[in-house]
């Protein structure tokens, strides 16, 4: 996402900072998408910015319709499960879906742990709430399981 953790938390501070503290309403209501990479979260859940890069986070993540989060350790997926969680326990429920040994301790951490049993084995399968064999499987529950309920889910899919 960016070459240097001063570059991370100056470009985090900017989208917080437009997103947030904007006066227009029409700027607030675009569909705001955001991606965020491992390296970037390393620096956003390091102890050298205290909570506030966290915080920020959590607000742009709020705004938005999606959150694509690749090159993830496993402890950064859980992390980031826990972060959105604690932002607001009462309203945040979140999902997760795994399909490998790197995925459980992610799937643990969410709400609802989903698991997908395939080709690098059913660790995922094994720690979830829920298990399916198909990605398609989950679509189909998810779009008939989850009306009324305001989901983030972390999806980690290997193709």
């Amino acid at each position: 996402m960016c070459a240097s953790t001063k570059d991370t938390a100056i470009l985090l501070d900017e989208t917080h900072s437009k997103l947030i503290n904007s006066e227009s309403r029409e700027e607030r209501d675009k569909d705001v998408n955001l991606v965020v990479d491992g390296k970037a979260l390393n620096t956003i859940m390091s102890d050298v910015y205290g909570e506030e890069l966290k915080w920020k986070l959590s607000e742009i993540g709020e705004c938005c319709s999606t959150v694509i989060a690749c090159r993830l350790s496993p402890i950064q997926k859980s992390q980031l499960v826990r972060m959105v969680k604690e932002a607001d326990p009462d309203l945040n429920l979140t999902a997760a879906i795994g399909d490998g040994g790197n995925d459980v301790s992610m799937i643990q951490e969410a709400n609802l742990g989903i698991g997908i049993i395939g080709v690098e084995g059913d660790a995922a399968a094994k720690s979830a709430d829920f298990a399916f064999s198909k990605v398609r499987d989950i679509i189909q529950y998810l779009i008939c399981g989850s009306s009324g309920l305001r989901f983030l889910s972390i999806t980690t899919f290997t193709v």
